[in-house]
């Protein structure tokens, strides 16, 4: 069960070009969030800065189980064999498909060939 935050929630909304930055700053000063989303790609070097607590407590007594979660979501939110984040979402892999408009090639007077 959650309990009430002991301060005022404040919510900030940063541009994805320097939220990285802003979260590293506020980490050396004091100033973190408690709760942000960070990347599984960067949840390494975040927890090794141990800029990150492990969880493992929190998440049993939450009652949150692996089988709740998609496996590679919820182990790449572990690092050397501790949960660190609680996966938020998934982006399926995509690829991307170029496609030939041929018409458009003979009207430039362009070859694809």
């Amino acid at each position: 069960m959650l309990t009430p935050a002991p301060r005022p929630l404040v919510i900030q909304i940063s541009h994805c070009g320097i939220y990285y930055d802003k979260v590293t700053l506020g980490l050396a000063h004091g100033k973190n969030a408690d709760v942000f989303i960070l990347r599984t790609d960067r949840l390494p070097e975040y927890a090794d800065g141990e800029a990150l607590n492990c969880i493992d407590d929190l998440v049993t007594a939450g009652g949150l189980q692996p089988k709740d979660f998609m496996p590679r979501a919820w182990s790449a939110a572990r690092w050397k064999g501790h949960q660190y984040a609680i996966p938020l979402d998934c982006h399926p892999i995509c690829r991307v498909a170029g496609y030939l408009n041929e018409g458009a090639q003979s009207f430039s007077g362009t070859s694809h060939k």
